[in-house]
């Protein structure tokens, strides 16, 4: 038999002339509107989420997966801890950006995006980096975090290095680079390439990098309590994918910047 939960969300009815998804437990009636699915949200990671704006690449997509199967979204922005708290008290539904160990309860998407960590580098300095080791004897500026989010061997090999240095502000990250600041850069290449087209006015972005790929990818998740709607949403993701749609919204918001002759892959 079908569940029932599966019922309430991907059922229809006649309103006038269109059709309408029910909500979360809801009834046929007067008052009968499909509640969103509430979404606790990163507060500021450009360009996955942007709260001025209420999109973003990863916002976008979960957004859209959603409508169309029907359901609307309510996203809700915090801070990393209070995120992740808010979806463990059930005051939000959902939870994005998450990890398949991150150890919260729930039933898990498939992968929304997909994150790799990258060196870069200007080509004209040939700087070397093959594993993760050889970042040992570079001047590194990362992006706050990276220090716990990359896995013990990453952190051992930064560990003793006093010219290691977090960043909270992305958009330092090309600007350092470019300016010579720094030998090496630690960032997604997506979220560097939408902060590389931002200094443009700045500092010269048309320098050649080096791209050095020495960690593995990783794959963020949505996770929310109830499967029915990680079920309509899987659905939706699916058909965004195969429509193309998901990678319109990426290159939106990167503006057609993306691996260019400019660059080097090491």
């Amino acid at each position: 038999m079908m569940n029932m939960k599966l019922l309430r969300w991907m059922g229809i009815f006649w309103v006038g002339f269109g059709l309408f998804p029910l909500g979360r437990g809801e009834a046929v009636g007067d008052e009968n509107r499909i509640q969103p699915v509430r979404v606790a949200v990163s507060i500021s990671i450009p360009p996955f989420f942007l709260k001025e704006r209420e999109g973003g690449i990863e916002m976008d997509i979960i957004r859209q997966g959603f409508q169309l199967q029907g359901i609307p979204v309510q996203p809700h922005f915090f801070r990393a801890a209070p995120r992740l708290d808010s979806y463990r008290n059930r005051q939000m539904d959902c939870a994005s950006t998450v990890l398949k160990n991150s150890g919260l309860e729930g039933i898990y998407s498939q992968p929304v995006i997909t994150m790799e960590t990258v060196a870069i580098t200007l080509t004209q300095r040939a700087i070397g980096i093959n594993k993760i080791d050889d970042l040992k004897k570079y001047n590194i500026l990362a992006y706050q975090g990276a220090g716990q989010l990359l896995g013990t061997d990453f952190a051992a090999a930064v560990s003793d290095n006093r010219r290691y240095r977090e960043r909270l502000k992305n958009e330092l990250l090309p600007t350092m680079l470019y300016r010579n600041r720094v030998d090496v850069v630690l960032s997604d290449l997506t979220i560097f390439h939408y902060f590389r087209h931002k200094m443009a006015t700045r500092v010269d972005v048309e320098q050649p990098i080096t791209v050095h790929h020495i960690l593995p990818p990783q794959d963020f998740h949505l996770v929310c309590h109830d499967a029915a709607q990680i079920a309509a949403f899987d659905q939706g993701l699916m058909q965004l994918r195969r429509s193309g749609g998901y990678q319109r919204i990426v290159e939106g918001y990167l503006q057609g910047d993306a691996l260019s002759d400019k660059e080097k892959v090491q």
